[in-house]
């Protein structure tokens, strides 16, 4: 922790505008944003003309979370100063941060008109039209950045990424090199190429490279343990603490290797989310996250077991279902179903968590499943959790659509309302897992270029025998997806009926 005397960071008064605008950036350096801020309003006040003050003071108060008042100060320092590129290029940074992207997206611009050659600028506009999903402009943006600055790692970092989401996964690979290159521990970077290796299906490198994902801590977090490290040594005979990361569907795809710990004779501890503990029943000691760890010889992050295994396309272990609902509760939800309604039971999932960093690109409205209602030998049945389980009440026109999803608790009981089901048709969420992992047909619906875990252009999955990849063919086409859906499921209705 950085400590210091109480006076090394004060100025006898009356101090120079000039002078409290050095303290003040210092005292940011420090982290110390709220003295940060008083020392930048006091050269306000000794200077009202001061740009370079309302700049530095609105990035103080963007640190603090004021966005409102940042966005202000700098359109203060703009009327100051009209040709102060900073102050453009900050409140790009802010309006991005307030959501106002097309604003932010002019800011940038007005930046980059004042100062062609301002390579921050252009990376900042490159990031912000790729929220727009304006990828093309975007990968222009991150092109223009990394000619003015060939060393500027992140934005090949962001170019590759840009890349990717085009589609243009080859020349993706090149850039995230790039950025590796220049910054060899850059585990963003790494992270990147690893996704796109298994998205292309090359899961030899693209395992060993996934293991950076555990030095970026927005997306494994930053947990310790006191207990080494299992590094695929013979785990006969010894404790293994296997514990949770990202979402609940990846959960759900990986446990699939525990049984093969389990075989070689390894004892299984396994932490897992409170809705997936009643599911995971069977795969060791399965505890809720805060309960106390029973000891145990080495940890491993759940998602590390594949790369471990030297798991393949051709190898990925499928012991079809490995998850089984309870049949007590199968029984309970076999009841509520007409046994003389012939109608194929479908049901329908149509938006993920709104935290999933891809989550515009792969959920959807409701609305969109119109198509489905003119299928008149299927009925409807909603499997739709979390915020967009608020449109289920309003279906599309000719839609009747059953939700019973108040009585779901955790995932064990959509197991045992989707066991009574005949197909699933979804996004791609943590619900399309469940379903490949019971065995159950399911329908997912993928962006033009998806997750890593259903590669390219295939129509099945490796991961789940029992699982239909319908694609968009084109970024953001879901009508078109909509449609084969909808046709291929008369098709699967009417065979259904015939039986």
């Amino acid at each position: 922790m950085d400590t210091a005397s109480p006076n090394e960071y004060s100025l006898p008064e009356p101090a120079s505008a000039e002078a409290q605008n050095h303290l003040g950036i210092a005292l940011a350096m420090k982290g110390r944003l709220d003295e940060a801020i008083v020392s930048f309003n006091r050269a306000i006040q000794l200077n009202e003309g001061f740009a370079a003050a309302y700049s530095n003071l609105a990035n103080a108060l963007r640190g603090k979370g004021r966005t409102r008042e940042a966005i202000a100060v700098l359109r203060r320092a703009i009327e100051l100063n009209p040709e102060f590129t900073a102050a453009h290029n900050n409140l790009g940074i802010v309006l991005r941060d307030a959501g106002q992207l097309d604003e932010a997206i002019g800011a940038y611009r007005r930046a980059i008109e004042i100062d062609p050659n301002n390579a921050d600028a252009q990376c900042n506009l490159g990031i912000t039209l790729s929220d727009r999903d304006l990828l093309d402009e975007a990968i222009i943006a991150y092109r223009r950045a990394v000619e003015i600055r060939p060393d500027f790692a992140e934005a090949f970092n962001n170019l590759g990424t840009a890349l990717k989401d085009n589609a243009q996964l080859e020349e993706a690979v090149g850039a995230f090199d790039r950025a590796i290159e220049l910054n060899p521990p850059y585990a963003a970077a790494h992270w990147n190429r690893a996704l796109t290796w298994l998205l292309l299906g090359d899961y030899r490198r693209g395992w060993a490279e996934y293991e950076w994902r555990l030095e970026v801590p927005s997306i494994v977090g930053t947990r310790k343990f006191d207990r080494p490290r299992w590094d695929g040594s013979d785990p006969a005979g010894k404790t293994i603490f296997l514990h949770p990361e990202q979402g609940f569907g990846d959960m759900i795809q990986f446990v699939r290797f525990i049984p093969r710990l389990i075989e070689r004779g390894a004892k299984v501890i396994l932490e897992s989310p409170p809705e997936l503990v009643r599911i995971f029943h069977g795969f060791g000691e399965v505890l809720n996250p805060g309960q106390l760890i029973p000891p145990h010889d080495v940890h491993c992050p759940l998602m590390s077991l594949a790369g471990i295994f030297g798991v393949t396309a051709e190898s990925i272990p499928a012991p079809i279902p490995y998850l089984k609902p309870e049949p007590r509760w199968v029984a309970e939800w076999s009841r509520r179903f007409d046994s003389n309604d012939d109608r194929l039971r479908v049901g329908l999932v149509w938006g993920g968590r709104g935290t999933h960093s891809n989550d515009r690109n792969r959920s959807m409205k409701l609305g969109q499943f119109a198509p489905l209602a003119s299928v008149a030998k299927a009925a409807f049945y909603s499997l739709q959790k979390g915020a967009a389980s608020a449109e289920a009440p309003a279906p599309p026109p000719g839609m009747q659509l059953t939700d019973w999803t108040k009585e779901l608790g955790d995932f064990a009981d959509t197991a045992a309302l989707l066991q009574n089901l005949d197909l699933l048709i979804t996004a791609d969420t943590a619900v399309a897992h469940l379903a490949g992992a019971m065995g159950k047909p399911v329908w997912v619906l993928t962006p033009a270029v998806p997750d890593w875990r259903w590669m390219l252009e295939r129509e099945d999955s490796p991961w789940y025998p029992t699982m239909r990849l319908f694609r968009q063919k084109s970024a953001g086409d879901w009508p078109d997806v909509l449609r084969r859906v909808a046709t291929e499921l008369a098709k699967t209705a009417a065979l259904s009926s015939q039986k």
